[in-house]
């Protein structure tokens, strides 16, 4: 049984030593550190090609792909039935867009790969974030200029408290972490 720490003491050596060691990059699994390396190297090829850039010009909000990131505490991915809600319509004959309509009528996800990614031990809320007007592009980079998304920001311990301190957010180690034994 998982108990939460009480003690106030062993509260503040735990978060002075996430502070310290959190400063640094933090650990990643072998299986995480493998996509990591190969984030900064080159973008994954995603299963099928998309442009934030094309769609970033049509004026198209993140939200209407990304449909919990101002409700939820993840932004989610796009399925197949969000993308043909336009392409019902638009660039219907393009290869790309008959593999998403392949996707929505068998029902699959899209296996998108994931590019930015938050360890374990921290929680993140989009919810909060939306909330407090910060834009996409401060965790995510300028994804509008991009065709081929890759990852343009590294999300570290000292990326998040750099900007908590900046807009004067809460530097409350629980804030992120869980505090448990």
């Amino acid at each position: 049984m998982t108990r939460g720490v009480r003690n106030p003491v062993l509260i503040q050596t735990l978060c002075a030593l996430a502070f310290f060691v959190g400063t640094a990059v933090a650990p990643v699994t072998p299986a995480r550190g493998a996509q990591a390396k190969q984030n900064t190297l080159k973008p994954p090829l995603q299963p099928v090609p998309f442009s934030h850039r094309r769609h970033c010009e049509k004026n198209i909000p993140c939200v209407l792909c990304h449909q919990t990131a101002a409700t939820g505490e993840t932004a989610g991915l796009p399925g197949a039935d969000v993308c043909m809600a336009c392409h019902q319509s638009v660039a219907t004959g393009a290869p790309s867009i008959r593999k998403l309509a392949a996707y929505a009528r068998q029902h699959k996800p899209v296996p998108w790969l994931r590019i930015y990614r938050i360890q374990d031990f921290v929680f993140f809320s989009h919810k909060r974030h939306a909330g407090a007007k910060v834009a996409c592009a401060a965790c995510h980079g300028k994804v509008c200029k991009s065709d081929v998304l890759k990852l343009e920001v590294k999300l570290s311990m000292k990326f998040c408290i750099d900007c908590h301190k900046a807009s004067k957010a809460s530097l409350k180690c629980n804030a992120c972490h869980t505090l448990s034994m």
